[in-house]
């Protein structure tokens, strides 16, 4: 996935471990208020956490796409789309038309 993206391997690999606390602590902090802990529960978190990693990582490798074509920096783009998901995405597309606008 690295070579594909151009990211340094200790970025995605600290972004994959965030984002597993973040899912963790979610799950721990919302168990503890369930009077009924079904599998039901289970699933809803499971699938919630499913739908937030590809959001959260769709974004953080799309600007660092359009990083690279851009030629600006992979990992500042691929941190700024972890970090604020689709706000930074809007933000790094703005950003990415206002380049290349530029040099065309």
């Amino acid at each position: 996935m690295t070579k594909k993206i151009g990211v340094a391997y200790w970025l995605i690999v600290l972004s994959v471990v965030l984002f597993i606390l973040f899912a963790l602590s979610a799950f721990v902090s919302d168990y503890e208020g369930v009077p009924n802990k079904d599998t039901y529960y289970f699933m809803n978190i499971g699938v919630s956490s499913i739908i937030a990693a590809i959001i959260v990582f769709g974004s953080a490798i799309t600007c660092a796409r359009w990083a690279q074509k851009i030629n600006n920096n992979l990992n500042i783009a691929y941190a700024i789309g972890f970090l604020t998901n689709v706000i930074g995405l809007l933000g790094y597309w703005i950003y990415y038309k206002n380049k290349t606008k530029k040099y065309a």
